[in-house]
């Protein structure tokens, strides 16, 4: 009788946690949950900026007319067809530079500065 007592109040105390969420006073809360609402902020508004000047002392470097734009693409896409084989053959072939001066370690270990030959 002891054990049904002890498991029968283990049952219900571990029940009543699971029904907190719906906000009643014997369901374990101790009220409902209100969250506060997000504070209204104004829309941020940026200010244009003016260019003052001649149509000679100003001239937009990214704008260019269709004709001109597609003629460019073609030209940038003819120099970058470039395969991975030949990017790496290419970068065979540049000289690395050598460094002027070798840390070697004599036989004790101790490190020594000697020019490259």
């Amino acid at each position: 009788m002891k054990r049904l007592l002890c498991m029968a109040t283990l049952v219900l105390g571990c029940s009543l946690p699971a029904h907190a969420q719906f906000g009643g006073l014997a369901g374990g809360s101790l009220g409902k949950v209100q969250f506060q609402p997000l504070p209204q902020i104004p829309p941020t508004v940026f200010n244009a900026t003016t260019v003052s000047g001649s149509r000679v002392d100003f001239t937009p470097s990214a704008f260019l007319g269709f004709d001109q734009a597609i003629l460019d693409g073609k030209e940038r896409l003819a120099a970058a067809s470039v395969t991975v084989a030949e990017a790496a053959a290419e970068y065979r072939k540049t000289p690395r530079p050598k460094a002027k001066i070798l840390i070697t370690q004599d036989d004790f270990s101790n490190p020594y500065i000697e020019p490259r030959k």
